[in-house]
């Protein structure tokens, strides 16, 4: 008792530390100051206040408390002055990386604010504010319950701002339209509809303030954009930063535009890029697919499968270690028998001594003694053996897990929430490496004790078997009512964990958003709503005691060692059926996790299947009759796709959302299944390994993922390539360059970029754009036969995108280049265009080429980006 005691408060104390750590460490610190705070307002503030205006006057925000670890980035934004024009559209245009996103995020409350004499900033949240952040943000409900986020609905209202927000084409897409659920983190939506649909949300919420990070009448809105000439004819108000966060310039739109050369030349860009983005949305789509679903988590039935303890319990060893432990209890429990008969002999030694002063003592005490000793040692062996197989066993279940879901198909990991797995790695590992391991060795060890005591009872005293077998009975019956209610609510309650941990999860990616609306309190209920339903089955589970009717009777005075050992049979009966119960109900988890041991794998591996030394050699591709689905039994994506691509061929892919673009880089890929083939230099794809195939392909993909660490183990996090070869990337990435800030109000220019940089984990610490050109130096330095863009200039400014092109075209001769294109011009100097529409090819030639056909869909583009 005082060892399991021991062990619960070292564990509640760790715990506790850990809250408290947390607890007094909050993220959502408003102010942030070395010095005394000053508490009296200025009257620019009280001014700002009483009028309603969005104002920032002599302020410096930071991302948290200075740092002087190496390579972190302390990062400012220093704002002199600035007032929103109210009831009207500001927008904020800078270049990549230069703060914009930070500003907002400034502004409702996301950033510490140093607080000094005479600085303040302003944002009016009475009337309520609406936030659109840059990287989308979906909860895992319907289309339409992510636009609504709990506010009522109005048909009318909700109709017009589908219509507004260009969501009508997506719509149609889905068979159950705007009841489509878009799964976790948005999983079956592209990167446009998701944007779509958070615009959507910031409009539909009937809010004074709007603020839109890269995306309305009596509404102050704040407009984060790259894209001036969309936002230009209806926006008031326009805020030019430089790339250190300081203000450029700021007035009327007019003003602002024709004041900066930077912008005139981004505005014209810009136009070109509308009319290509209006022509391409006017194609309508020829075929409808079906949205994926996120299926609700299956629940078992019955008593807990036999394969699934049989496979864990292989884990712990071979026969040897089961025959071993067994035989180890079984000698121990016998000797705990022995000493209770030895106990009877010396006691008749008294009865049957002439002089009982001549029965030695010291020979029955110390062959008593030996025989605990000898016991101790052989059940001590014994929980030391099972508790090293269960250890092992622990490693070989998690390896397997964790190797099974990183090797699980697409399909599975787009299908199942984050919660999901959590709750497998969790909660289940820790009750098979606890409870039930524990639970298994209590029940082996009086499983084993009772059965000699049976043996003992029947043999000696065959009277007392009677009640042994119907104490049994009885145990059993209460057993199986006891296993059948439990069993269930224990399953109720692991399914309703998985959703419980989905929620915090996508509360905790929105958190900027949820703040921003103040709907803190919607999620809060939420939460509280699964937290109850998940104790609900927890608090069913805590199980009724029965042994304490049955304490162990054992009086030595008039009973023998049979009789003894009947009634301690007797006593232990029930507490064995409960243990043994216990131990299934606990089993689930045992169950839960071999499901995830039993998913569809991605093809292995193997040593025939290994290409050429050099393969590829020189990046040709061929596609013959390629189609491809998201899963076996779904709809086609791609249709008999039939494609020649020569070796340093560069190819644009262009098509209106939903027509395979980005499919096409998956199938390339093999990460989702396919029919036909797909040839690199001759070699099939499909009859070569996966690693092989993926690492000599490299692919930036719209949401580059970034490791915690720093900049040099993201580029190399094998540490393949030299400083050299890394700041070279870095360099034609457009990373490395340095450039001037160019206001005059002598604000400190951010660290630059460098090996030692630190990352937080996801890039959290770099904007959008710049965790896009991350991606791009890693693709450099990788230096593959083939390279594949996935909208990766899409959160760029257009001179950063023309860098990136411009690194793009200096790759080698040898290395081929698809690039899915978001903005035409990107692609007019590419050796061929590729169109797809509704996963068909729609046509495939040179820009010339196609420019020339009076019908190409490709020539419409190029005519609205001219005309």
């Amino acid at each position: 008792m005082c060892f399991y005691l021991g062990n619960s408060v070292v564990t509640a104390w760790v715990s506790i530390g850990r809250l408290n750590k947390f607890l007094l460490k909050s993220e959502m610190i408003d102010e942030y100051s070395e010095g005394t705070l000053v508490t009296i307002k200025p009257q620019e503030q009280l001014e700002a206040e009483n009028d309603g205006l969005i104002r920032i006057h002599d302020a410096t925000f930071n991302w948290g408390i200075p740092t002087d670890k190496d390579g972190a980035i302390d990062y400012k934004l220093e704002i002199s002055d600035l007032t929103f024009v109210k009831g009207k559209i500001n927008l904020i245009a800078g270049p990549t990386g230069c703060g914009k996103s930070s500003l907002l995020k400034a502004l409702v409350g996301e950033l510490h604010f140093e607080r000094k004499q005479g600085s303040f900033f302003h944002l009016p949240r009475d009337g309520g504010v609406s936030y659109a952040a840059q990287e989308s943000w979906c909860m895992s409900e319907s289309v339409r319950d992510n636009i609504l986020f709990g506010e009522p609905y109005e048909e009318d209202r909700y109709k017009k701002v589908i219509s507004a927000c260009g969501l009508e084409p997506d719509l149609k897409l889905f068979d159950d339209g705007d009841q489509t659920e878009v799964g976790e983190k948005g999983i079956t939506l592209s990167g446009g509809q998701k944007a779509r649909i958070t615009l959507a949300r910031a409009v539909y919420v009937k809010t004074d303030i709007v603020l839109l990070d890269e995306l309305m009448k009596g509404r102050t809105v704040l407009l984060v954009t790259h894209h001036i000439h969309l936002a230009a004819p209806v926006a008031d108000f326009i805020v030019v930063l430089n790339e250190n966060g300081s203000i450029r310039s700021s007035g009327p739109v007019e003003e602002g535009v024709m004041s900066s050369k930077e912008l005139q030349d981004i505005d014209k860009e810009d136009k070109k890029e509308i009319q290509e983005a209006e022509t391409e949305e006017a194609k309508p789509e020829e075929k409808k697919p079906i949205a994926k679903l996120v299926q609700a988590e299956e629940k078992a039935e019955g008593r807990i499968s036999r394969q699934a303890m049989i496979t864990f319990f292989k884990t712990f060893g071979g026969p040897i270690f089961w025959f071993t432990y067994f035989g180890l209890l079984l000698g121990s429990q016998a000797l705990v028998s022995f000493e209770n008969y030895w106990l009877g002999i010396w006691a008749r030694a008294y009865d049957q001594a002439d002089d009982p002063r001549k029965v030695s003592a010291v020979y029955y005490l110390g062959l008593y003694f030996a025989l605990v000793l000898i016991g101790i040692i052989t059940l001590g062996a014994s929980n030391v053996l099972f508790y090293l197989g269960a250890v092992k066993a622990s490693r070989e279940v998690h390896k397997r897990l964790v190797n099974r879901v990183f090797g699980a198909y697409m399909r599975f990991l787009d299908s199942t929430p984050v919660g999901r797995i959590i709750s497998r790695f969790t909660k289940d590992i820790k009750t098979i490496d606890s409870n039930f391991t524990e639970t298994f060795a209590g029940v082996a060890e009086i499983t084993i004790g009772l059965i000699l005591k049976l043996v003992v009872v029947v043999v000696l005293v065959p009277f007392f078997s009677i009640p042994a077998i119907l104490i049994g009975v009885l145990g059993g019956f209460l057993g199986e009512l006891y296993i059948h209610g439990q069993l269930s609510v224990k399953r109720e309650m692991s399914n309703a964990k998985s959703p419980l941990f989905s929620h915090f999860s996508a509360a905790f990616n929105g958190i900027v958003s949820i703040r921003a609306y103040g709907a803190q309190q919607k999620v809060r209920i939420e939460a509280q709503r699964r937290a109850d339903k998940y104790t609900r089955s927890a608090t069913a589970l805590q199980p009724q005691p029965m042994d304490h009717l049955y304490g162990p009777r054992l009086d030595a005075s008039t009973s023998g060692f049979a009789l003894s050992q009947a009634i301690v049979f007797s006593s232990y009966i029930l507490w064995w059926v409960r243990m043994v119960n216990e131990m299934e109900v606990q089993g689930n988890s045992v169950e839960r996790i071999n499901d995830y041991l039993i998913i569809d794998q991605e093809p292995e591996d193997v040593e025939s299947k290994k290409p050429p030394a050099a393969w590829p050699t020189s990046g040709a591709i061929v596609l013959e009759k390629l189609s491809a689905k998201y899963s076996h039994d779904g709809p086609r994506v791609l249709n008999d796709l039939e494609v020649t691509i020569a070796s340093g061929e560069k190819v644009g892919i262009v098509g209106r959302t939903g027509s395979g673009k980005s499919t096409l880089a998956l199938a390339l890929l093999r990460m989702i299944p396919t029919t036909g083939r797909v040839l690199i230099d001759g070699v099939s794809t499909g009859d070569i390994n996966l690693h092989d195939l993926r690492s000599n392909v490299t692919i930036i993909p719209q949401d580059p993922v970034l490791l915690s660490g720093s900049l040099r183990f993201n580029l190399d996090p094998f540490g393949e390539h030299d400083d050299a070869e890394l700041n070279d990337a870095l360099q034609a990435s457009g990373l490395g360059q340095t450039r001037q800030p160019q206001n005059e109000g002598g604000a400190v220019t951010p660290q630059r970029l460098s090996l030692d940089t630190q990352i937080a984990a996801g890039g959290g610490n770099l904007s959008q754009g710049q965790r896009q050109l991350v991606a791009l130096a890693r693709a450099l330095v990788r230096a593959s036969k083939i390279l594949i863009l996935d909208e990766a200039t899409a959160s760029v400014d257009f001179e950063t995108d023309a860098l990136i092109q411009k690194s793009i075209r200096s790759l080698p001769s040898s290395c081929t280049v698809l690039t899915v294109a978001h903005r035409l011009s990107t692609v007019m100097d590419y050796d061929k265009i590729l169109v797809l529409g509704a996963g068909q090819v729609l046509e495939f030639d040179s820009p010339d080429v196609l420019k020339k056909k009076k019908d190409s869909y490709f020539a419409k583009l190029v005519q609205a980006m001219e005309g």
